[in-house]
């Protein structure tokens, strides 16, 4: 070999060795006062404790606390009867029932009535599927 090809072939290494390695990625300490901070699990003395003041509540067999004491599951509602008044009170139900099961501190409010559905990329705007536009 000689010496340009040797010189092309050490930094050829010299870059795919540098480029392979990985510098260790610090994980940012959660904030205890941030409102999406997981809780810890909880003990299975205070789930259980928290499960039974839940179950007094529920009626939507679907719906359990996980183990950090978290609403999970589902909740089912004919779709042929479904309006956007009847989505709003049925949400608003669920907040007023569940709110303490679901992370959302005594009297926080919500304005589901004036709220954008159609901001979401799920739900597409009415005038998107028919064509129509405000400028004609």
């Amino acid at each position: 070999m000689n010496s340009n090809t040797q010189i092309v072939f050490l930094i050829a290494m010299v870059c795919v060795f540098t480029g392979c390695r990985t510098e260790p990625v610090e994980k940012p300490i959660p904030d205890s006062e941030y409102p999406s901070t997981y809780r810890k699990i909880l003990t299975q003395q205070n789930w259980e404790i928290k499960n039974a003041a839940f179950q007094q509540i529920n009626v939507h067999e679907n719906l359990f606390l996980n183990q950090q004491g978290f609403l999970e599951g589902q909740v089912s509602y004919e779709t042929d009867s479904l309006t956007l008044e009847t989505v709003v009170q049925k949400v608003q139900e669920l907040i007023s029932r569940y709110s303490v099961y679901m992370g959302i501190p005594s009297g926080q409010t919500f304005d589901l009535e004036n709220m954008n559905f159609f901001t979401s990329t799920l739900i597409p705007n009415p005038e998107k599927l028919s064509g129509n536009t405000a400028n004609g």
